[in-house]
């Protein structure tokens, strides 16, 4: 399985984050589906079914002392670079912190269930589009980026995490929960 653990958005705060998503150039960027919308905590990669069955129990324990906290989305980027946009991204203001404290207990919880140490630090970030392919015109991006680089896309509040399968589609990521928790640390529910 393909998981990830991460802070799903809620509708309102998705649907304020669709004017420069709509902006793009649909023949060379895919934009993620609305309801798809999420900031990614730890990308797990390929895993097998014994390290996904200890993974819920590490990150139920982890997330037991936590309480929800806001983070105001702020901005857009691109990655790796403005010469090369291959991802558009909206970034994170005021509450990042809070965020990169929820990752390090997310980081711990990983590793308590014998996954390796993440690869690249945690870079607090919501992932809008992705480029088709390598080749052509920019898009659209420096229009966007001109546009709504500093906007403020107003205030998340995180109190929700959740593991979640991806299966790469022709037509874009399908996302399944697999476990999902209240930062309270309860485990609302598992999906087979």
């Amino acid at each position: 399985m393909r998981l990830f653990v991460a802070v799903p958005l809620a509708p309102e705060a998705s649907r304020a984050l669709d004017p420069p998503v709509a902006a793009l150039s649909r023949a060379l960027w895919r934009p993620m589906a609305a309801h798809s919308r999420h900031l990614t905590l730890r990308f797990l990669g390929e895993r097998t079914a014994e390290e996904a069955v200890a993974l819920p129990r590490a990150l139920g324990a982890a997330l037991a002392g936590g309480g929800a906290f806001d983070v105001e989305l702020r901005g857009l980027g691109v990655f790796p670079d403005s010469g090369r946009p291959l991802v558009l991204w909206a970034g994170c203001g005021p509450g990042a912190e809070r965020l990169d404290a929820l990752a390090h207990l997310v980081e711990g919880a990983c590793q308590a269930a014998g996954l390796p140490a993440a690869d690249r630090p945690f870079s607090p970030h919501l992932t809008l589009a992705r480029r088709r392919d390598r080749n052509g015109g920019d898009g659209g991006v420096p229009a966007v980026l001109r546009a709504w680089g500093d906007a403020r896309w107003g205030v998340l509040r995180v109190s929700r995490v959740a593991l979640l399968r991806s299966e790469l589609l022709g037509d874009g990521p399908r996302y399944t929960t697999v476990g999902e928790w209240a930062l309270a640390g309860r485990r609302d529910r598992t999906i087979p």
